[in-house]
């Protein structure tokens, strides 16, 4: 009967507990349904907001009653790839297709016009255009025009050909004639620095030509259409560059004054997103190529690379003492030849195989008076008398041929004050790594002094004979042996 009572007593517990537990869940449960139904809503309120955003950005933004109907832009024809002609002669690039994005945001027409640069600035000048592109701002143009925010960073380094060495900024460009284009802002620049023997080009690929036949040797022009035109004539691998001069940026510009084209210009801009400029930009830049196998073999690369890793560390250790001591046998020698050549009272050259100066030593400046940098950069025609000049031709031609080391030519030079030295010379040609001659390295040694001697020796021996010749009286020599009769 006991058990029967607490049996009892338990089942109505275990009923009490059930049913708190299922008050206790409910009051749980209903303030998350409530919450969970809250934050769908919210979540579909901000989808909803988030598709009417993007759908205002894809539609372009009222503008006032008082916008122009259309407007005209002038930019570079020739600086890809921002805006260059296609084959059919239709004007095409980044800064094209950014143009025609804005046209499509205002709903402003925009009629783009490409010429060569220093005419673009003439003619935005003179008042023919509305807008011009792809300019950079100085304190000059600032006078003529006002600048929107620049949108695009553009390195202006020098470029030399690989023969030459020793230019790294602009002050080491004195001596060299420059190659730039008209009306660039690189003009501005090198004026300031000095440098006034600067040979203007209607554009950059008019540069790159005479470059490929040989006219020029040094220029700075913008990087992009610089890899762009030395890449398509295949000069790539001829010509170094320095750091940036400096680094411009492009900007858009109104004529002074016209600030409210202006701000339309920037507003228009400013609807495009940074995607589509992403997309702009990966049409003519490209994007790497990607291959699916590459993920497959990347494992079996990273554990080879950690054993070559190993190999290499272990190798490098052993080698690093040797490479020190060989560095160091080298530093010597090079310090001992360097001593050599700058201390030599003998002219040590090196000319490209079209007969430029590459390398003078300074014995030219001793013997001779030029500045090095009158000389390097400059055709050897000039400095050697033109009744010689055919004979040293030969001379160089005549190592071409052989590939052997010749010598023995005599030549005049002409001294910087306008006197002529004899010099005797010998030369060997220079090699590429394909063994093409590409050049020459010679020693010239002055022989002025001999000439002046064998001269006066001639002279004399012509005064001699004229005294014997006529000389009234009986001449003869004698010696032990013999009797000789002169006269």
């Amino acid at each position: 009967m006991e058990n029967f009572i607490i049996r009892g007593k338990m089942s109505k517990f275990i009923r009490i507990r059930k049913s708190l537990m299922k008050l206790v869940l409910q009051d749980f449960v209903a303030p998350l349904r409530i919450y969970f139904k809250t934050f769908c809503g919210i979540a579909l309120l901000f989808a909803l907001a988030g598709i009417l955003l993007v759908g205002c950005q894809n539609k372009p933004t009222p503008f006032l009653d008082n916008s122009p109907k259309s407007i005209s832009v002038v930019i570079d024809n020739n600086y890809p790839p921002f805006s260059f002609l296609d084959s059919k002669g239709n004007l095409e690039g980044i800064s094209i297709d950014h143009w025609r994005l804005w046209e499509n945001k205002t709903g402003i027409t925009v009629e783009i016009t490409g010429t060569d640069w220093s005419k673009a600035l003439q003619r935005m000048e003179a008042g023919e255009f509305d807008v011009i592109d792809t300019i950079f701002y100085t304190e000059s143009r600032s006078k003529i025009c006002d600048f929107s925010k620049p949108y695009t960073a553009i390195d202006v380094p020098i470029y030399f050909n690989n023969d030459i060495s020793g230019i790294t900024n602009a002050e080491s460009l004195k001596g060299f004639p420059v190659a730039v284009k008209s009306g660039d802002a690189v003009i501005d620049y090198l004026k300031s620095k000095g440098i006034d023997n600067l040979l203007e080009y209607d554009s950059y690929e008019a540069i790159i030509k005479a470059v490929k036949n040989h006219d020029v040797i040094v220029f700075s022009i913008d990087k992009p259409p610089a890899d762009y035109f030395l890449y398509q004539y295949d000069l790539q691998n001829k010509f170094n560059s320095t750091k940036p001069l400096y680094s411009g940026q492009f900007h858009r510009a109104v004529l002074k004054g016209n600030t409210e084209l202006l701000a339309v210009v920037e507003n228009g801009f400013a609807q495009i997103s940074k995607s589509e400029y992403e997309t702009i930009s990966r049409k003519w830049y490209g994007v790497p190529a990607t291959n699916s196998n590459y993920f497959i073999y990347a494992g079996y690369i990273i554990g080879g690379a950690f054993l070559v890793l190993l190999i290499l560390m272990l190798w490098n250790h052993s080698l690093q003492a040797n490479v020190k001591r060989k560095t160091k046998a080298l530093q010597k020698s090079e310090e001992k030849y360097r001593l050599l050549i700058e201390n030599s009272h003998d002219i040590i050259y090196t000319l490209t195989k079209d007969g430029v100066f590459t390398f003078v030593s300074p014995a030219w400046t001793v013997l001779l008076g030029y500045p090095l940098n009158q000389v390097v950069g400059k055709p050897f025609q000039p400095f050697i008398h033109p009744d010689d000049l055919s004979q040293y031709m030969v001379f160089l031609q005549k190592v071409i041929e052989t590939g052997q080391r010749q010598e023995g030519v005599e030549y005049r030079v002409k001294h910087v004050n306008g006197t002529w030295r004899w010099h005797t010379s010998s030369a060997v040609p220079t090699k590429d790594e394909t063994s093409v001659i590409v050049g020459f390295e010679g020693i010239a040694y002055d022989i002025t002094k001999r000439k002046q001697a064998e001269e006066e020796i001639s002279r004399l021996n012509i005064l001699m004979s004229k005294i014997v010749e006529n000389i009234p009286n009986m001449i003869f020599l004698k010696d032990a042996r013999e009797l000789r009769f002169v006269k």
